[in-house]
């Protein structure tokens, strides 16, 4: 017998997309899913639309609740979830057909992974045809980490190596790690799991994407958007280091390229390491010692 997949779907103000997300669900190869869609205060007719595709299936489960964010919308739906994997979908996003049953597959041959992931596409609102390998923003989500590199959280100090939707995670993982309201709550999420070594695998299935939407709604977007003045995601995030005492070396050589003390470059300091390659601070430290 399959085991039960949760399919946890936050809607803020995206009624409009949501019966496409949706049909992605219905249509997925595996077929013993749940998939709960959680209406977070929208003022549009968020509710409608779930209601009919409830009627469509019963798999479909719906719950209103007030406005709180896209994190609390999936922690309210983790909560309610039954499912031994969860899948996350935004309500504007899509999953191919075999993502699921693909992963799901993947997850039982290999029991030390704990969050399996797959590539993204973009395209732009009303167009999945015409796929892009890169965001317009410039944002490339995906890292090809596997479950052979010990080097993990270092990576994921760093960057982000996936989004949520392309992944399918073990349900044991919420059982540490749930998600913070912060902007990029997607890679301090992910950050924190590894800190906790739950292993991360990339692996290419065939249909098996998740194909995300560029709109000014979009949870991309958003994150690009929000007024960041108050830094919570760098006090979450220096708050996990410090509380794993996790120093990264990476972080490290990045950060001692310069001087501390060299005054003419202390205003674009974190420009310019930003975009510094590691194989460049190898060079330079290899070097600088002789």
């Amino acid at each position: 017998m399959s085991l039960l997949v949760s399919i946890i779907v936050p809607c803020y103000k995206q009624a409009q997309y949501l019966p496409e997300t949706l049909q992605s669900v219905l249509d997925q190869t595996y077929e013993n899913w749940e998939c709960i869609i959680i209406n977070d205060g929208s003022p549009d007719n968020t509710e409608e639309v779930a209601l009919e595709w409830r009627q469509k299936d019963n798999r479909f489960i719906y719950l209103n609740k007030e406005n709180g964010g896209v994190s609390s919308a999936r922690n309210v739906g983790l909560n309610l979830a039954k499912g031994r994997y969860i899948q996350f979908l935004d309500g504007d996003d899509i999953l191919e057909n075999d993502k699921i049953l693909n992963q799901v597959n993947f997850l039982e041959q290999n029991k030390t992974i704990d969050i399996v992931f797959s590539s993204n596409r973009f395209f732009f609102s009303n167009n999945n045809s015409n796929l892009f390998a890169i965001h317009y923003t410039g944002i490339i989500p995906t890292i090809e980490i596997s479950k052979n590199d010990s080097n993990q959280k270092e990576v994921l100090s760093m960057r982000n190596v996936c989004t949520i939707c392309s992944s399918l995670y073990r349900r044991h993982v919420f059982e540490i790690v749930q998600f913070k309201n912060v902007i990029y709550e997607d890679w301090l999420f992910h950050f924190e799991c590894s800190l906790n070594n739950f292993l991360f695998h990339f692996e290419k299935f065939e249909n098996s994407r998740c194909l995300i939407r560029m709109t000014n709604q979009s949870q991309m977007m958003k994150h690009g958007n929000e007024d960041v003045k108050n830094n919570n995601f760098r006090i979450e995030f220096e708050g996990l280091k410090e509380k794993f005492n996790f120093n990264s070396k990476l972080l490290s050589g990045r950060n001692n390229i310069f001087s501390k003390n060299d005054q003419y470059f202390t205003n674009f300091k974190f420009l310019i390491i930003s975009l510094v390659p590691p194989i460049l601070i190898l060079i330079k430290n290899k070097f600088l010692k002789k």
